[in-house]
Formats: C-alpha cells, sequence, structure tokens
C-alpha cells in the first residue's frame, strides 16, 4: 500500500512540475515575442528617424537651392531695371541736349532789343510761347538752370571760359566779368557747362 500511495504521490508531483515547466516556458515565450517586438519598433523608429534626417537635409537643400535662385532672379530682374533706367536716362540727356542750343536761339533773338523790337507783337509773343514750353519740357525731366555769379571766381567744373576782358584792375583778374551762356544740369550731371568771359590784368 505504501509503495502504491508513494507511485501516485511521485506522479502528482511529476504532472505538476511539468505543469510548472510548461508555465515557465509559456511565459518565456511570450516575454521573448516581447522583446522581439521592442526591438523591431526601435528598429524602424531608427529606420524612420534616418529617412527623416535624410528628408530634411534634402529640404534644406532644396529650399537653399530655391532661395538663391530666386535671389538670383531677383538681382537680374534689378539690373535689367537699372539698364532700362540708364538706357531711358541717356536717350533723354541727348534729346535734352538737342534742345538748348534751340533754346538758346531763342535767348539770343529775344536779347537783341532792337532787332526783337522790330518783329510784330503777335510774332514775339508766338516765339515767347514756344519758348516757355520748351523750357517747361527741360523742366519736367529735371532739368536745372544755372548761372555763375559776377565778379566771382568761376568754377572750372560748371564753367567754359569763353573770353577775356582786359582790366588794369588787378584784383578783379581772373573774375567772372559777364555770363554768355547760362548752364544746364540733370541731378549732379552738368549737360552743358556755362560759358563766360573773366577779366584779365595781363
Amino acid at each position: 500500500m505504501n509503495n502504491r500511495d508513494d507511485s501516485k504521490e511521485d506522479a502528482k508531483e511529476d504532472v505538476a512540475e511539468e505543469g510548472m515547466n510548461a508555465v515557465d516556458e509559456d511565459v518565456i515565450l511570450e516575454t521573448d515575442e516581447e522583446i522581439e517586438g521592442e526591438e523591431n519598433i526601435l528598429a524602424k523608429l531608427k529606420s524612420l528617424r534616418e529617412r527623416l534626417k535624410v528628408c530634411e537635409k534634402e529640404r534644406m537643400e532644396y529650399l537653399t537651392g530655391w532661395q538663391r535662385a530666386k535671389a538670383d532672379y531677383i538681382n537680374a530682374r534689378k539690373d535689367d531695371e537699372k539698364r532700362r533706367e540708364e538706357i531711358i536716362r541717356y536717350a533723354n540727356e541727348s534729346l535734352i541736349e538737342n534742345f538748348i542750343p534751340a533754346l538758346d536761339g531763342f535767348e539770343m533773338a529775344m536779347n537783341h532789343k532792337e532787332t526783337w523790337n522790330s518783329v510784330p507783337e503777335n510774332w514775339r509773343k508766338g516765339i515767347e510761347y514756344i519758348y516757355k514750353d520748351l523750357a517747361a519740357v527741360l523742366e519736367r525731366n529735371g532739368v536745372t538752370i544755372f548761372y555763375p555769379k559776377e565778379d566771382e571766381k568761376p568754377d572750372l567744373s560748371v564753367c567754359f571760359i569763353a573770353g577775356k576782358e582786359k582790366t588794369d584792375d588787378v584784383r578783379l583778374d581772373g573774375l567772372i566779368y559777364k555770363i554768355v551762356k547760362k548752364g544746364y544740369r540733370i541731378g549732379e550731371k552738368v549737360l552743358r557747362p556755362a560759358e563766360v568771359v573773366v577779366y584779365s590784368n595781363l
């Protein structure tokens, strides 16, 4: 009896031990699967981060390239506009310079009082009207008239000495005696220097 009972007890213990081992194996298997799943997730995250870095780098390269292209385009447009403005300005200056001799002619005629007064009044008014119109065109295009002052040293950057007037007064030597033609400038550029006659003690 005792041997039989002992055998039964041993059998029960074996079954219990096998059950425990099975449970342990299941637990171990589940833990391994979880670890493997976490490793896969981490690997995927790492891969995604690397791909994200590549995408970010490419994005910055595209952005930098686009910004550079945009800046080049803006600069090219500015250069074109500047060249266009220069062409227009030079064309205007050339046209304006051709107006100046015509104005000189009108002024010479009007300043010659004896001849001018002999012209019929209607003609004089018409000529004066044309002269004022031409002067207004120059003014609208930024042209200004300048007169050097008499009895002062001429500024040779804006004056041309057209002649000399002899004088015995040493103090007047080199000073402006009279203005022959007024000067014209557009902005800082002199279109036509003023023509003057200066005193000379020589």
